[in-house]
């Protein structure tokens, strides 16, 4: 993108010195040749000018509005990654969320069990203290 922009600016600035080239030559030749008709030097001098100038405000327009479609494009597709980034981080956090939920009840039910068997045993060994001690 900045070759593009480089090349336009430098040929643009290569053609006004060239029309500035156009006109200084032809002020001084005025002065040192006998130029029968100087008006329509000058107005030929004036229409290429204007002509000249008049390309280069269409050029730089033309790229002032490639310039922004690409600004354009890029930014789109920046706002696109970023609502994709998003998506993604959202699904992720949405598994992990249902993962940690799953562990925590199967944790539970085994130390249900865990406790249920220390209670039973602790039950079947406190009627084996009573029963011996009677």
């Amino acid at each position: 993108m900045e070759t593009v922009i480089l090349v336009s600016v430098l040929s643009t600035l290569g053609i006004v010195a060239i029309a500035v080239a156009f006109v200084v030559m032809f002020k001084k030749l005025n002065n040192k040749v006998d130029v029968g008709d100087n008006e329509n030097i000058y107005r030929e001098l004036d229409d290429l000018s204007n002509n000249l100038n008049r390309r280069i405000d269409e050029s730089e327009n033309q790229q002032g509005s490639e310039l922004e479609s690409i600004s354009m494009d890029v930014s789109r597709r920046i706002d696109d990654l970023e609502q994709n980034q998003d998506q993604g981080l959202a699904s992720t956090h949405d598994d992990l969320s249902k993962l940690i939920d799953e562990l925590r009840n199967g944790f539970s039910i085994d130390f249900d069990n865990v406790n249920r068997t220390i209670d039973s045993r602790c039950d079947k060994l406190y009627d084996l203290i009573t029963t011996k001690k009677k």
